[in-house]
């Protein structure tokens, strides 16, 4: 990458430093403000957990920001942790970004399916906790939202899609055209 794309990765890092850096903040005031004898140590724990290690996270993206591994890290615990919470939609989002950069880094070139099954079994496995903390209906009601949330996704994706496949088009018609207008002897 130049040192353009060095630059706006770096401004991301500093960013997401200060977002989870608050959210930090505000999930140590809600970890005091629970009650003592909360009767889910997860639901005691979960915010402040997802919020430390994002924390943690954008701190070191602040040394080196183009490091996606850690992007991947910060947004599959963050996803996990909301599913376990029930913010299912920014769960949802958390998940298929940590995808997205694992997409970009290769991580799927082989054994694809496999290593989806396995990237995909501890977010389903804590979406399906939600029965035991907030009961079936809640399950059901998240799970909607989910399937929601996916089906927008679906829709912003089909009205990209197009402009997208003819910037792509386009791009590789200049670079064949830079290629055969300088090549020798010609």
């Amino acid at each position: 990458m130049d040192q353009k794309e060095k630059k706006i990765w770096q401004t991301v890092s500093i960013a997401g430093t200060f977002i989870t850096g608050a959210c930090l903040v505000i999930s140590i005031f809600q970890f005091f403000s629970y009650k003592i004898n909360e009767p889910f140590l997860v639901t005691r724990f979960d915010s402040l957990t997802i919020n430390t290690v994002a924390f943690v996270g954008y701190l070191y993206l602040l040394l080196n920001p183009l490091h996606f591994t850690a992007h991947v890290i910060v947004f599959y615990v963050y996803g996990i942790g909301n599913f376990l919470d029930g913010g299912n939609v920014i769960g949802l989002i958390c998940i298929i970004t940590s995808a997205v950069f694992l997409y970009f880094i290769n991580f799927f070139k082989k054994h694809m399916v496999l290593k989806i099954i396995a990237f995909s079994i501890i977010p389903v496995a804590s979406v399906f906790m939600q029965i035991f903390f907030e009961g079936q209906l809640m399950f059901w009601i998240s799970a909607m939202h989910i399937i929601g949330a996916l089906f927008m996704m679906l829709l912003i994706f089909l009205l990209f899609y197009p402009r997208l496949k003819e910037l792509g088009t386009q791009h590789f018609e200049k670079k064949n055209r830079f290629f055969f207008m300088h090549t020798p002897g010609s």
